[in-house]
Parts: C-alpha cells; sequence; structure tokens
C-alpha cells in the first residue's frame, strides 16, 4: 500500500461549497480505479471550524491558519483576487503559508507517507519541498494555472523560488505547454536537462459523456454563453463589449452569464451601461447537473481569457465540457487548452484582449452555413475525448505513483 499526502485549496467540502470540484473527482477517480493508494487529502479550513474527516474511499484533514475561523475565507476567491479586493489579506496569505508548513510537518512525521502531491505550485509545491527538507518521501505536483507566472515575476526572489522546488522535486506536470514554458524557461541548464515533468491536462466529468446532448430547434433565436469565475482573468467585460457591436435587428441573440465572483457587480452595471439587462442575464454559480441545462440551449460558448504578466488561464475545463456537448467554442488564443483547437475545424479563435477580435469571430460564426456549424461540433467532441477521465487517472497514476 503506498501513502499519498494530496496537498491542495482547491477541494469541494459539500454541495453548497461553490469551489471547482476537478481535485474531487480526481482523488475519487483513483481510489476507485487503484487499491494500493492510501490517500489523505490535506486543504486549509474553510470560514468554519472542520474536523478531520471520510470521505468515500479517502480522509480529508482540514488545517486552520486564522485565529479567527470566520476570517477563513481564501478559498472564495483565490489569493490573487483576495489580495486585489483587500491588501490586508496579505497577512491571511502569509498566515496560510506558516500554518500550511506546520500542520503538514505534523501529519508527514505522523502518518509517513510515501508520496505528497501537492495541487497547485503557490503554495503546496513551495510549502512541501520545505517540508520534504526535513522528511524524506518522493515529491510532486501538478500545476493548473497562473501561480507560477506570478512567482516568476517577483524580483530577484521568482526565479530562484521556482528553480529551488524544480530541484528538489521527483517529477511535476503541466496541464497545457503554456503552463510548461512557463517553468522551462525559468530553469537553468541542469534543471532544463532533468526533464522530470510531462503535459497530463485535467480530465472533465463523465456526467458530460453519459448524457444524451439535446438537438437544437430550428429557431431563429440564438443563445449565447458564458461559464466561469467573474475575475479579470476570465475577460467577460471583453465579451459584454463585443456583444455589444452586434447588429440585433438581423439577429435576436441572448448571453446567459453563469457564474460569481469578485467582478460580478461591475459586469452587470456594464451591461446596464450598454442597455443590454434584456439580453444579458447573470444566473451566478450552478452545479455540474445544472449547468447542462444552459449548454442544452446554448449555441456558443465563450472562453474570453485574459494573458498578461499577473494572469492566464493554463485550461480552463469549461472549454472542453463544452466541446463535449457538440457545441461551437469561441476561444481566446492566450489559454491554455487553445492549443487543442485548430481555427475552423473544432473551434474559433480570437486575440486575447482584443473586443475588435471577439466581434469578428462573432461575426464569422454568424455567417456560417448549418453544414460548416454541424462540423465544428462533430471535431469538437471528437477532440473533447482525449480528456475522458478513466485515460487521464491512468497517466496520473502511472507517472506519479507506479514506482
Amino acid at each position: 500500500m503506498k501513502k499519498v499526502i494530496i496537498s491542495t485549496s482547491t477541494f469541494k467540502s459539500d454541495e453548497n461549497d461553490m469551489t471547482p470540484d476537478f481535485i474531487n473527482s480526481m482523488v475519487d477517480s483513483l481510489t476507485h480505479t487503484y487499491n494500493d493508494l492510501n490517500i489523505i487529502v490535506f486543504r486549509p479550513m474553510k470560514d468554519r471550524y472542520e474536523k478531520e474527516y471520510y470521505q468515500n474511499n479517502y480522509r480529508v484533514v482540514p488545517f486552520r491558519y486564522h485565529w479567527s475561523i470566520k476570517k477563513q475565507t481564501l478559498w472564495k476567491y483565490g489569493l490573487k483576487p483576495s489580495y486585489d479586493i483587500d491588501k490586508k489579506n496579505i497577512l491571511k496569505i502569509i498566515f496560510l503559508f506558516i500554518s500550511q508548513f506546520f500542520a503538514l510537518m505534523k501529519l508527514v512525521k505522523k502518518e509517513k507517507p510515501d508520496f505528497i502531491y501537492s495541487q497547485w505550485f503557490l503554495p503546496q509545491a513551495f510549502v512541501t519541498t520545505m517540508v520534504n527538507k526535513v522528511y524524506s518521501f518522493n515529491n510532486c505536483f501538478s500545476t493548473y494555472g497562473a501561480d507560477v507566472r506570478i512567482v516568476k515575476n517577483i524580483p530577484f526572489f521568482g526565479k530562484r523560488i521556482i528553480n529551488f522546488v524544480i530541484k528538489n522535486t521527483d517529477q511535476f506536470s503541466a496541464i497545457s505547454s503554456l503552463n510548461l514554458d512557463i517553468i522551462i524557461s525559468t530553469l537553468n541548464k541542469t534543471l532544463k536537462s532533468k526533464k522530470n515533468y510531462k503535459i497530463i491536462p485535467l480530465p472533465i466529468d463523465e456526467i458530460f459523456f453519459k448524457r444524451e446532448i439535446q438537438k437544437k430547434q430550428e429557431i431563429s433565436k440564438i443563445n449565447f454563453l458564458s461559464i466561469g469565475r467573474l475575475t479579470e482573468v476570465k475577460g467577460i467585460d471583453l465579451l459584454i463589449d463585443a456583444f455589444n457591436n452586434i447588429d440585433f435587428r438581423k439577429k435576436d441573440i441572448t448571453l446567459d452569464i453563469v457564474g460569481d465572483g469578485v467582478d460580478k457587480a461591475k459586469l452587470i452595471d456594464m451591461s446596464k451601461k450598454f442597455n443590454l439587462t434584456e439580453r444579458i442575464l447573470f444566473h451566478g454559480w450552478k452545479s455540474n447537473e445544472e449547468k447542462m441545462k444552459f449548454y442544452d440551449k446554448a449555441n456558443v460558448v465563450f472562453i474570453t481569457s485574459k494573458q498578461d504578466s499577473q494572469i492566464m488561464e493554463g485550461g480552463p475545463l469549461t472549454l472542453i465540457e463544452a466541446m463535449s456537448q457538440n457545441l461551437v467554442c469561441i476561444c481566446s488564443d492566450s489559454v491554455g487548452y487553445a492549443e487543442h483547437i485548430i481555427d475552423g475545424q473544432n473551434g474559433l479563435i480570437f486575440k486575447s484582449g482584443s473586443s475588435k477580435s471577439l466581434s469578428n469571430a462573432i461575426d464569422r460564426y454568424l455567417d456560417l452555413s448549418e453544414e460548416d456549424i454541424r462540423l465544428i461540433s462533430i471535431n469538437a467532441l471528437k477532440t473533447s475525448k482525449k480528456f475522458k477521465r478513466d485515460k487521464i487517472t491512468e497517466e496520473i497514476y502511472n507517472y506519479f505513483f507506479n514506482i
């Protein structure tokens, strides 16, 4: 039996928790597929006191990082958005790092794991590497988004931190070439030659493949859809700006925005400014089952994420979920999973951060024939099948734990 601690800050604790559940799904899949793994999930507490508990075939160990339970709110937005909302949250972030280190030291001393598999570079992989200097175990991690880019841009220390972690890591994975290239670009020659890395994308939930895809009715109305956190990186402001350029006298189009986040009020105000409140509908956070209803009525799904020196999107899974539902996706060229899109064949690509380019992509879609749309949808579904959970679970196990 191999004892594995999975260190993560992204973990859904109950049905009402709006945290993405991709780590939950990964752990469930690993424990149900491989009976030689004894998994412990190590995560920060939410804004309530939580005891250690069992979930399915594994144990969850929450740790406290603030003396006031109610102030443990970093999970709601993530580290950078929390800091952007209130600069005082830097204290919570510092407490998180320190508390995670000592809580993990205590857990490792007690459990003596064979592996610690960190989810995200910061703080998990960094903290685990510090613990690894004291205790011996196989140290590995996966990175999913902008956390490595943020570290890279820290003056003087950034590249040193990345090199320190990679030097003391047995193996790591990134979900896309975009993520991986950021890390590789910071490494010294010795670490580059180590080649202890692999691209392993995140899978989508099996529910997307098991359900019957609803056929769109032959009606004149077109439904646009955006699903995701309402934060700066998602570029929803760009979508609303481009949506405002549509000539609604020619096409009856509505835009459903599903998700919640710190920018929600600003985006609602933006739709009011353009007098689009009857065409742009905000629906808040929805579960996977609830999201299906929006996919069923959608014609196009938008992935409008931006990229700059601080923000980027390593995935996102929403792109693959939408493709699995035979939908045309209009996708920013800056997201990691854009590498799976061939423009005009299984989706449409626009230039990241450009409202004009996005407007042009919308026009391209509106000019497509029914046969063009059908072919793009068929190819999108084929592409999505590369992201089936059983395939990627096997890849994770063989790369990290089959030693």
